[in-house]
């Protein structure tokens, strides 16, 4: 019973594969572009925001 009952199951077999995989590092490389990539699209609707309302908000305005 006790040599049954160390036998890792199969839902952590697959998390241990899952977690070094090839396909935990495309998750991460997608999530960081998609971050990456949002974070572009903010910052490009602020900059076309007129000045003044950039100035009210306190975001920066350039020299």
């Amino acid at each position: 019973m006790a040599f049954a009952s160390s036998q890792p199951t199969s839902s952590s077999m697959t998390e241990t594969f899952v977690r070094g995989s090839f396909l935990s590092k495309i998750i991460g490389k997608t999530s960081a572009a998609i971050a990456a990539h949002r974070k572009r699209k903010a910052l490009a609707i602020l900059e076309a925001l007129p000045i003044d309302v950039r100035k009210d908000i306190g975001w920066q305005t350039g020299n």
